[in-house]
């Protein structure tokens, strides 16, 4: 079980996912702002992470499809390059890449698999 603290801290992140389950950098920079340790934002940030679905409080899609490899049981080396070539085209594209092509067909998925 989770201190009190960092057990707070977590359900206050998990009110501001999105509805995608996405954590907005702006949140986590709020949360710093108020005088939270970074420390103890990583470690909840993380605790979140570590939850089920595979991606949840990603902070992008890039970072989502990471987190979703790490948990695969096989070898994943290969694709863990692949998504870390798509983090750095997502770095230098500013994530015009998801704003344009990847949110609304996420909406779309996710409202089909309920």
């Amino acid at each position: 079980m989770l201190p009190k603290p960092l057990r707070e801290l977590c359900q206050y992140l998990v009110q501001a996912l999105d509805e995608d389950g996405f954590l907005e950098q702006e949140d986590i920079d709020a949360v710093c702002a108020l005088g939270v340790p970074q420390e103890m934002v990583q470690q909840a940030v993380a605790a979140l992470q570590a939850l089920e679905p595979a991606g949840i409080a990603a902070r992008d899609l890039p970072e989502c499809l990471l987190l979703q490899l790490q948990r695969r049981p096989e070898n994943t080396a290969l694709a863990q390059r692949i998504a870390a070539a798509i983090c750095r085209f997502w770095e230098r594209s500013g994530g015009a890449l998801w704003r344009k092509s990847w949110a609304s067909p996420s909406r779309r998925c996710s409202r089909r698999r309920r």
